[in-house]
């Protein structure tokens, strides 16, 4: 148990802010985040997507995306584009990663 106490350790701070923020017309807060994790010496950018509907109050989130913020915000745009809701948000995702793959 001590081991393992030690190894959290190694991961001292993660900072989260909102880089995007849009408003969409079905009353969803759509969000890309950008987190820096710092572990040990080096420090890794990570970029996220979380929804919030303001009708329901349901919200879902995935905090770390991609690496890359300019595919993290196309992928924020088709979601605003298609009025994706938050429980949606893991299909669309889902379906992203499958379509990346295949054009591989």
């Amino acid at each position: 148990m001590i081991l393992k106490q030690k190894q959290r350790k190694k991961i001292s701070d993660i900072h989260n802010i909102i880089y995007m923020e849009v408003y969409g017309s079905n009353r969803v807060i759509y969000q890309v985040t950008s987190s820096t994790l710092n572990k040990s010496k080096d420090k890794k950018s990570v970029y996220g997507v979380s929804l919030k509907d303001l009708c329901t109050g349901e919200s879902a989130s995935i905090s770390n995306f991609s690496n890359n913020l300019e595919k993290t915000v196309k992928f924020a745009n088709l979601l605003v584009y298609k009025e994706i809701e938050p429980m949606g948000l893991y299909n669309a995702a889902f379906y992203r990663l499958s379509v990346e793959l295949n054009t591989l």
